[in-house]
């Protein structure tokens, strides 16, 4: 319920709510492409817990333990 006093007189009203779930991680990451400088990488469209997915966020972090091949 949301309550407004207005001077002397509260006004009260309902509202529904939605409860969404928390989106999935997106699936199947994979680089496209690769350069000395650049990648591009692609994936599955995770479960969106039931609400629109406005963004991504992708974090880049050097590895202190680089693998060797």
């Amino acid at each position: 319920m949301i309550a407004v006093r207005y001077a002397r007189e509260l006004k009260t009203t309902s509202l529904p709510l939605v409860a969404n779930e928390k989106p999935d991680i997106p699936q199947e990451l994979r680089v496209t492409r690769s350069t000395s400088r650049t990648i591009d990488i692609s994936w599955s469209p995770p479960y969106s817990g039931n609400s629109r997915l406005l963004k991504y966020l992708l974090v880049y972090e050097e590895s202190r333990d680089a693998l060797s091949a």
